[in-house]
């Protein structure tokens, strides 16, 4: 965070200098069209020129987010950095993808280094519908969710395979798999050995469909 992204920051919530009003819902921020620019090719595009109607109005209609996540974006964007997160890292690595502000998706992302298979299956469950969350994050989830050995049987997992059953498919196909072969899975800490796993409480594994989640079959 530099001095003069905090100045601007400040500025910004205080309505000095702004020449740009952003509307999201029911509420309405004040902006610097330069910043906005400088931080993203859409409004760089959508505010150069008469072309654009948000350009000659001085108002972008926000879709598709909420006040306090878009508040925050706007932090994101002048700082760098968001100081609460308060869980908004998912909709905001979307507002980055959106708005192709590609250098801040590695802040969202890094607020994922460490987390527990809760909020990994989150994390994939998020992932299935976006191509745009690196394969970095997408590997690192999978395999914070299979350290977890008790992972199927916790309520978390039911809500997962209702909504994203082929990848949840796949990371049971992986910890039946492992442990057929005597073999566990390469995290973040080493080489674990995976618990004892009652390989008939996974009827839905086909071990011929190939796994997409970039985890390791056999042991370095």
């Amino acid at each position: 965070m530099s001095a003069l992204g905090r100045a601007l920051h400040d500025k910004r919530k205080a309505g000095v200098g702004c020449d740009v009003v952003l509307a999201v819902g029911d509420r309405t921020f004040p902006a610097h069209k330069l910043i906005l620019q400088a931080s993203s090719p859409v409004f760089d595009r959508m505010f150069t020129g008469d072309s654009f109607k948000e350009s000659r109005e001085h108002r972008v209609d926000i879709k598709d987010t909420s006040p306090p996540v878009f508040e925050k974006f706007l932090e994101l964007l002048y700082l760098g950095e968001v100081e609460e997160w308060e869980g908004h890292e998912l909709e905001l690595l979307e507002l980055c993808d959106r708005y192709l502000v590609n250098h801040l998706k590695a802040v969202c992302e890094k607020r994922f280094d460490k987390m527990d298979s809760r909020t990994a299956l989150g994390v994939l469950t998020f992932a299935a519908q976006r191509p745009y969350v690196s394969s970095d994050l997408r590997r690192k989830a999978a395999r914070v969710a299979m350290e977890d050995g008790a992972l199927c049987s916790k309520p978390e997992w039911k809500a997962f395979e209702d909504s994203c059953g082929v990848v949840a498919d796949v990371l049971r196909e992986a910890l039946v798999k492992h442990k057929q072969q005597g073999r566990g899975v390469m995290t973040m800490s080493g080489w674990h050995e995976f618990p004892n796993i009652n390989t008939p409480a996974y009827p839905r594994a086909n071990f011929s469909r190939p796994t997409f989640l970039g985890l390791p079959y056999s042991p370095p």
